[in-house]
């Protein structure tokens, strides 16, 4: 009996042990947990990010190590060769990721560059390039947009902006009244304060030219 007796009390001396160690650190714990949730977060975010798919235009294009032509030439590509662009300073894009035949290296150290530019004129990038990601708001307005049936197409330029084709039916002289509600709406529905331009463009499509530009103010 006494052995058992000395077992439990031992074991009751480890367990309240334990448990104050357990509570001198729980500080510490919470704290390492946090910056677990935390990386996590950002590392999610980070897969997230938002990309745009491109191809070279010209013959062979200089890469540089940062957005102007003040910057070193750090390589090359060939025209038809895939880029990836996730941001824009002035007429310079951002790449950061290159197809598996380009070799962009820092000079004299032999490791890929995170980072690279090239200039605008020289690539093709999709027509949303840098667009505002829509949320609930503006998919729930485009929804409601193409329902009205009398649009073939609506593009969200900015968030003061607006492009709209009239659908084939449509007479081109209710082009202004349509642009003025289709602006309005978009004002309303997206609880806007600021002035909507809104360009209706003709036949051709947009850049060629346009039949009308109204404001909602």
């Amino acid at each position: 009996m006494r052995d058992i007796r000395t077992s439990l009390d031992s074991f009751k001396l480890i367990m309240e042990n334990s448990m104050v160690f357990f509570l001198k650190n729980m500080t510490f714990y919470i704290f390492v947990l946090f910056l677990l949730i935390a990386s996590i977060d950002l590392s999610s975010q980070k897969s997230f990010a938002r990309q745009w798919e491109g191809r070279v235009l010209a013959k062979r294009l200089n890469v540089r190590s940062g957005p102007g032509e003040g910057y070193q030439i750090v390589g090359k590509l060939l025209k038809g060769q895939k880029i990836t662009a996730v941001d824009r300073n002035g007429r310079w894009i951002k790449i950061n990721r290159l197809d598996n035949n380009q070799s962009i290296r820092k000079p004299n150290k032999g490791s890929l560059l995170q980072e690279v530019w090239v200039h605008r004129a020289y690539v093709w990038l999709p027509k949303d390039f840098l667009l505002p990601a829509f949320g609930r708001a503006e998919n729930k307005f485009i929804d409601w947009a193409i329902a009205r049936g009398d649009l073939y197409e609506i593009s969200i330029k900015g968030s003061d902006r607006l492009s709209i084709l009239l659908a084939e039916r449509i007479n081109k002289e209710r082009g202004p009244k349509i642009a003025y509600e289709v602006g309005c709406a978009y004002k309303d529905q997206l609880n806007l304060e600021k002035k909507i331009t809104v360009t209706v463009w003709g036949e051709k499509g947009t850049g060629k030219s346009w039949i009308a530009q109204i404001t909602c103010p």
